[in-house]
């Protein structure tokens, strides 16, 4: 199980992504950047997911939560929810 903080970095030292894992609560944020390194995109992913189909769990990420969107000067543009890897809807900001 992964734990903390991974941030993969560009070769010219920006931040690209980041992901902040909690296992004890089977929740991992996803969170990617502008070039300015201001947010663009954080979402919530369950990495402990029930099958569908079936009566067990899995290690694995499904999205689970709100993703959240930004634009280049840090303006909340959009929010969709998700359940189960599945898009729920656009939520109103």
């Amino acid at each position: 199980w992964k734990t903390g903080t991974e941030t993969f970095w560009a070769a010219d030292g920006m931040k690209l992504w980041s992901w902040k894992h909690n296992p004890r609560q089977n929740i991992s944020t996803w969170t990617h950047y502008w070039p300015n390194g201001r947010k663009r995109l954080e979402s919530t992913w369950n990495t402990k997911p029930a099958a569908r189909d079936l009566k067990r769990q899995f290690v694995g990420w499904v999205a689970d939560g709100p993703a959240k969107h930004w634009n280049e000067q840090g303006k909340p543009t959009k929010v969709y929810q998700f359940a189960d890897g599945a898009l729920v809807g656009e939520v109103a900001r």
